[in-house]
């Protein structure tokens, strides 16, 4: 069953770097602090390729970020939603 699990995940799976400038919705890019995998700073380059995206980088998690900071994770959607619903919000591309 792993097996399946990462063939369908991570093997022979298509590039996504074409598709970050696409992205035009409000996005919010949260990565832990204690990722190999998906560091700050990957996460800080993808979001600057899109319209209206942030990074936030939790302390002391790693990849299960909701479940490793359940206060926290919320928290920042929220602080997203409170952006996205401020009186004359668009999203427009980036200078």
């Amino acid at each position: 069953m792993l097996r399946n699990a990462i063939r369908s995940i991570s093997l022979g799976r298509e590039g996504l770097t074409a598709l970050p400038p696409q992205i035009s919705a409000p996005t919010l890019m949260i990565t832990g602090a204690d990722h190999t995998g998906f560091t700050t700073a990957q996460a800080e380059a993808a979001t600057h390729l899109m319209r209206d995206a942030r990074t936030s980088t939790v302390p002391h998690a790693a990849y299960l970020v909701p479940l490793e900071a359940p206060t926290l994770t919320p928290a920042l959607i929220g602080e997203l939603w409170t952006h996205c619903t401020t009186p004359g919000w668009s999203s427009s591309p980036r200078e």
